[in-house]
């Protein structure tokens, strides 16, 4: 048996600028690969699967931020955490600011987000409607930006049939889709948790 069947394979700068692959003997010889391994090309490992990220999704309405956090994939995601903070409106919209994002931020700790989403409500009517529906997620853009993790924005037409059905055996509404998908629906499980994990379930690979 040829000795060169047990030397260990390592990397190091080719003339050309690339990468050569050679045994410790080789490379002690100052010789050429003798063992016939295409320049470039790495002996063969074990491929390690992609990390999967947590993803937290947003929904805000009645003076409350719901979130949940989810992982894994569409077809089979994970519920990791869920739960909601109280966010009245402020006539100081500047002060209404701040206090979101310092919720967002402290939610994000919280969860350990790396990607986070929202449902964008469009009920608003009128000026405080507004504010305290859309304002808070201007702020979490702003928390995302400033922490360098990725957001993403939907509206309820994004949760039609077509995208979720085909994850499911059989399709009801949005709601009952999400329920299926997760399974049994936790305590304090509402609609509103629903569509932030909707929101999140979106952007799962």
């Amino acid at each position: 048996v040829r000795s060169y069947l047990y030397a260990r394979w390592f990397e190091i700068g080719s003339d050309e600028g690339g990468m050569d692959w050679r045994c410790r003997q080789c490379w002690l010889d100052n010789s050429r690969p003798m063992h016939n391994l295409p320049l470039r090309e790495k002996p063969a490992t074990k491929v390690v699967g992609r990390k999967r990220m947590k993803i937290t999704g947003f929904h805000a309405s009645s003076g409350k931020i719901r979130y949940v956090t989810l992982k894994g994939t569409k077809a089979k995601p994970v519920l990791v955490s869920y739960g909601e903070r109280p966010l009245q409106l402020n006539s100081n919209r500047a002060a209404f600011a701040q206090a979101a994002r310092n919720l967002f931020v402290g939610i994000v700790a919280d969860q350990g987000t790396e990607a986070a989403s929202y449902l964008l409500s469009m009920d608003a009517k009128t000026r405080d409607q507004i504010a305290g529906l859309i304002l808070p997620f201007g702020v979490l853009c702003l928390v995302a930006l400033d922490q360098g993790f990725p957001v993403s924005e939907y509206i309820a037409a994004n949760f039609s049939k077509k995208p979720l059905s085909p994850y499911v055996s059989t399709f009801k509404d949005k709601y009952d889709f999400i329920d299926q998908i997760l399974g049994i629906p936790p305590r304090g499980w509402s609609n509103q948790h629903r569509l932030a994990a909707l929101a999140g379930w979106m952007e799962l690979k």
